[in-house]
C-alpha cells in the first residue's frame, strides 16, 4: 500500500465493455506527484531491501518490515499504450534512500520490465555506505555516483529481482540502466569536490 498526499494530471482512453477490455485498450499519459508518505515493502521493494541488509543495518532506528519506507516525494511521468504502461523517470526520494526506476508494467498480465537504481545518500548514509552491493561509477558525468542497479522481471506478485554489478556495464550504461542512473543523478546530491587552498600571491615587484 501507498499513503501521501497525491497529485496527478492524466489524459486516458479506454474501452469499457469490460474490465479485461479496459485494461487491454489503455491508452494515454500521464504525471504523479506524492508527498510525504510511506510505502509498504511489497515484492520488489522488499527483495531489494533484503538483498542490501538495509531492514538489519537500520534495526531499532527505522521499522521497514511493519511501517514501511518512509519518502519525501515519489513523482513521475508514465505513457500507457493498449495497457502497457511505461516510465523513465520515476523517482523517489526518501531520508532512508533515494531510488529511481524506468521500465513497463503490463496491466493485463501484471508483468514487469525494468531496472531500478538505489543510492544510500540520505539520513543514514553512514550506515549504509559501505554496504558490499553499493558501487561508484568510475565513468561519465555520473562519475562518482555510489548507487547499486537491479534488474526486475516477471509477474508483479513474484518479481525476479538481480543485482546487476557496476563491473558489467564496463562498455557504459545502456538503455533502461542509463535512464535509471541519469535520473538518479538529478535526484541525489553529491559532495562538493574539496577545494584546494589557494596559493598566496607574492606582490609584484
Amino acid at each position: 500500500s501507498l499513503t501521501g498526499t497525491t497529485s496527478m494530471k492524466t489524459a486516458l482512453h479506454m474501452k469499457l465493455e469490460s474490465p479485461e477490455l479496459l485494461q487491454a485498450s489503455l491508452t494515454g499519459k500521464g504525471n504523479v506527484q506524492i508527498q510525504k508518505g510511506r510505502i509498504q515493502t511489497g515484492p520488489v521493494l522488499s527483495k531489494i531491501l533484503g538483498l542490501l541488509n538495509v531492514p538489519s543495518l537500520l534495526m531499532g532506528k527505522v521499522n521497514l518490515l511493519e511501517e514501511g519506507l518512509p519518502f519525501d516525494e515519489l513523482k513521475g511521468s508514465f505513457s500507457i499504450d493498449k495497457g502497457l504502461l511505461t516510465t523513465k523517470d520515476l523517482a523517489l526520494k526518501s531520508p532512508v534512500l533515494k531510488l529511481t526506476a524506468a521500465g513497463s508494467y503490463d496491466l493485463p498480465t501484471e508483468g514487469l520490465d525494468g531496472m531500478i537504481a538505489v543510492s544510500p545518500f540520505g539520513a543514514y548514509s553512514n550506515l549504509l555506505k559501505d554496504i558490499p552491493l553499493f558501487g561508484l561509477l568510475m565513468k561519465g558525468e555520473r562519475k562518482g555516483l555510489l548507487t547499486a542497479l537491479f534488474e526486475v522481471k516477471g509477474p508483479r506478485t513474484k518479481p525476479e529481482v538481480t543485482y546487476l554489478p557496476l563491473e558489467s556495464f564496463a562498455g557504459g550504461l545502456k538503455g533502461l540502466a542509463q535512464f535509471t542512473i541519469d535520473v538518479l543523478t538529478n535526484v541525489v546530491t553529491l559532495p562538493l569536490p574539496e577545494k584546494k587552498t589557494p596559493e598566496p600571491i607574492s606582490p609584484s615587484k
